[in-house]
Order: structure tokens, then C-alpha cells, then sequence
């Protein structure tokens, strides 16, 4: 079975027919949001080029409109003859209209990137290839890499951490009662054996036990019980006598 939400008593294949069909839905989206800017960038060149054959300089439209200035030169130097003149103001309102879309269509594919970006997590779970992933979302192969690679990195320490989270909880297990001593004492042995291979495994210093009776709490004290405390007191002025 695979753990995660909607999957509970669904098989490995169950869910990763979910997750193409999820997948499926993002690319169609990302389809569609990138032939309305394809569309829409036709009406920015118009505008662009308007806006610098109406007076305003290559360096301010680029600034204005969002784009480089080398972007608005080749703009101008295509459709330049194709350009009419329009008043500086309008121009103005049309390049500021422009970079809000502009800056609104880089937050929607910013959310269409991390919805993508959110299911590769799963997609390892499930055990889909970034091939297969690449291919029905339409991402290239270097970018979804970098993705499995990330997700790769970042479930392995959730894995780490709870192997070491598991031995530090079994580190205050008690033995069970109905052992006997020599049994209790393998017992402890052997939960402490486990402990630090786990704790060395993941890069973890093991503070070496000082005895064995400390480590089986059985046998011979280890050490000798410390001497009660005495409270000293302190030499102070003698008082004079009358």
C-alpha cells in the first residue's frame, strides 16, 4: 500500500493511475496558459512598437513594459514600418497594462510549476520515472532530474531521521519482566548494540559506555556510591569576649 492522502487502501498501481490523470490536468492547463500568452504577446509587440514610434525611448518602454531593452530594439527594427503613432499617455496606460499581465501570467505559472512540483514526491512513492513524468507534463528532463533528485534527497532524511528518532525512543525501552538477570543483561547488551550502529550509520558520535554493569544494571555497582555532603562552614570574626 502507498501512504499519503486519498490513497488509503488503494494498490501502487491504483494511485499511480490517479497520479498520470492528475498529471494529465497539469500539462493540459499548462498547455492552454501558454498558447493565451503566445497570443497575448502579439498585441505587447504592437504595443510596444507604437509606444516608441509615438516619442518614448527604447531604454523607458523596456523599463515600463518589463521586457530587456534588446528584446524592444528587434521588436522595432520587424515593425516598425507597421507602427502608427499614438498619444504618450495612452502609451504610458498600455505599457503599465502590460507588466501587470505580465507579472499576473508569471504567478500563474509559478502555481502550475509547483502543483507539477508538489506531485514528485508521490511519483517516487509510486515508482514513476522522471521519463514518464517529463513526458506527460510536458517539463524538460534536466528540470524534472533536479526534481526527483530534490525529493530523492529529502526522503531519504525523513528516512534518517526516523531510524535515529527510533533509537533514541528505544534507548529508554525497559527489558521485560519475566527475564532472568543473565537474560535482562543480553538483552540491554544487545539494544545498546543496536543503538549505536544505527547512530554511527547516520553520522552520529556514540558516547562509549563506561562499564558493562551500566549497560546490563545487573552484577557489580560500577561505581561506589558518593559520600553524603557535609555542609562546611565558613572561619568567620570572633567575637570578643566581655
Amino acid at each position: 500500500m502507498v501512504k499519503g492522502p486519498y490513497s488509503h487502501g488503494k494498490t501502487k498501481a491504483e494511485v499511480a493511475g490517479e497520479l498520470r490523470v492528475y498529471l494529465v490536468r497539469i500539462s493540459r492547463r499548462r498547455n492552454r496558459f501558454r498558447c493565451a500568452e503566445q497570443r497575448y504577446l502579439q498585441e505587447v509587440r504592437r504595443h510596444v512598437v507604437d509606444a516608441v514610434v509615438s516619442g518614448i525611448g527604447v531604454e523607458e518602454v523596456a523599463t515600463a513594459a518589463g521586457y530587456t531593452p534588446k528584446t524592444v530594439a528587434r521588436w522595432v527594427a520587424k515593425r516598425s514600418g507597421e507602427a502608427r503613432g499614438i498619444p504618450i499617455e495612452r502609451a504610458q496606460e498600455r505599457l503599465a497594462r502590460i507588466r501587470d499581465r505580465r507579472r499576473r501570467m508569471s504567478q500563474t505559472e509559478l502555481k502550475i510549476s509547483a502543483r507539477a512540483r508538489s506531485s514528485v514526491r508521490r511519483s517516487i512513492e509510486v515508482g514513476l520515472s522522471a521519463q514518464e513524468f517529463s513526458d506527460i507534463t510536458g517539463y524538460t528532463s534536466k528540470t524534472v532530474d533536479r526534481w526527483f533528485e530534490s525529493s530523492r534527497q529529502a526522503l531519504e532524511q525523513a528516512a534518517r531521521q526516523r531510524e535515529v528518532a527510533q533509537a533514541r525512543r528505544g534507548k529508554r525501552r525497559r527489558p521485560p519482566q519475566h527475564l532472568s538477570p543473565d537474560e535482562r543483561a543480553e538483552w540491554l547488551a544487545q539494544r545498546e548494540r543496536r543503538r549505536a550502529a544505527v547512530m554511527q550509520k547516520n553520522g552520529f558520535r556514540v558516547k562509549p559506555v563506561r562499564s558493562l554493569a551500566a549497560v546490563q544494571g545487573v552484577g557489580e555497582v560500577a561505581q561506589q556510591p558518593r559520600a553524603p555532603w557535609k555542609k562546611t562552614s565558613k572561619p568567620g570574626r570572633k567575637r570578643k569576649r566581655k
